[in-house]
């Protein structure tokens, strides 16, 4: 089946031009790619180009410092409303944005709705760790959370590596200051007890560190979207200040080829870049965010994360995905 998947070449920091040529690099014959913004097409729909390539003219724009619930309220014909229109409708099966992230946030509850059980939906990124990725979220949907929040992100982020990496029983932990009992802020002592209650079912194994992330203690780690999102940027300036000294190392004190493609190798798995966006879990489509300084590469691996999870998607793992999201809505006392 050939896929369908949007684009916002409209809303982010970059320019058109740019996020235009990432979507080209990226074309496939396994899907078509629809992009969404002020462009000079002459039609209102028309193929240009390579076969598989669609523009959407859309003449208004989402700025970075749009309100989210303003805009999630009104009929505006720009590239993030028009895309979620049509994913909604069936148009596309998946969208992509590199514009406001709690504008995507808003469009996507208010036009998609959320999965059945889920309270808060969550923006997860897979972090590179030394057995394979752990997911952490929330990376940004949720500066703040009620205890409860942590377990719908438990199942999100399970159902998640489960379809990622086909793990059976991934285990999960609360991102804090401390693994011993105890430690965290009130939010989180409360969120780690009712975490235990379900600990059969969601392998919750406790709390672990963020000098923890990387060693692969847990496989999905659960946080709010401040502390989430204050991980992820650290960790792409500390990317790109350790790749700036290697490369001026290198400079001054040239070593082999054979160590600098080890060298290569080592940094592409911590290459923010290469990620491409962050999948919005727990609505009913699939929508991913990007950086909003993304380039023509980022939106390329974007592209490219968001045709494997619509793979993915065709494959269930046995007594993970719906049948645990519907539970959560049967705990009423739960806060």
């Amino acid at each position: 089946m050939v896929r369908r998947i949007g684009v916002d070449v409209q809303s982010g920091e970059s320019d058109p031009s740019v996020l235009i040529a990432g979507c080209e690099a990226a074309l496939s014959d396994r899907y078509f790619l629809h992009l969404y913004g002020d462009v000079p097409v002459p039609d209102e729909q028309r193929v240009v180009g390579r076969d598989g390539l669609v523009f959407v003219p859309c003449s208004e724009r989402v700025t970075m410092q749009a309100s989210p619930w303003r805009e999630a309220h009104r009929r505006r014909n720009t590239a993030m409303h028009r895309g979620f229109a049509d994913l909604a409708a069936g148009t596309i099966d998946a969208f992509i944005s590199s514009g406001n992230s709690g504008v995507v946030l808003a469009l996507a509850v208010r036009t998609l709705g959320c999965q059945r059980g889920i309270r808060r939906p969550a923006f997860a990124v897979p972090l590179p760790s030394t057995p394979g990725p752990c997911v952490l979220l929330d990376v940004g949907a949720n500066a703040t959370c009620r205890p409860v929040h942590y377990l719908d992100f438990a199942r999100l982020g399970r159902e998640y590596l489960q379809r990622l990496r086909e793990v059976e029983r991934p285990s999960v932990a609360l991102l804090s200051n401390g693994s011993e009992k105890g430690k965290g802020t009130p939010t989180l002592r409360k969120a780690a007890a009712l975490l235990e209650k379900h600990g059969d079912e969601l392998c919750f194994i406790g709390a672990v560190e963020a000098n923890e992330l990387f060693e692969g203690r847990a496989e999905v780690v659960l946080c709010d979207g401040f502390t989430g999102n204050v991980v992820l940027k650290a960790m792409e300036g500390l990317t790109n200040a350790f790749v700036l000294a290697m490369k001026e190392d290198l400079r001054r004190h040239p070593r082999s080829s054979e160590y600098e493609a080890t060298l290569c190798r080592v940094l592409a798995r911590f290459d923010h870049r290469a990620f491409g966006g962050a999948p919005l879990l727990g609505v009913r489509g699939l929508c991913l965010v990007a950086h909003g300084v993304s380039g023509a590469r980022e939106i390329a691996a974007a592209i490219a994360q968001a045709a494997r999870l619509l793979e993915l998607e065709q494959r269930a793992v046995p007594g993970a995905p719906q049948t645990r999201i519907r539970k959560a809505a049967s705990h009423p006392n739960e806060t």
